[in-house]
């Protein structure tokens, strides 16, 4: 099966991610509101926008 669906405008996009931490033994929520597809371009600029 193949979903077709209509294109939109982003205006804005946050990431938002649940990790397993292996130093930490657990899971970590990690989100930025600077996220999105590029959010590895978005630690290395701005780390300060990353939040655990």
């Amino acid at each position: 099966k193949v979903m077709v669906a209509e294109a939109l405008d982003i205006a804005r996009e946050t990431y938002l991610a649940i990790l397993l931490d292996r130093a930490y033994g657990g899971a970590v929520l990690m989100g930025s509101p600077m996220g999105g597809v590029d959010i590895e371009e978005v630690a290395e600029k701005h780390p300060d926008q990353i939040f655990t």
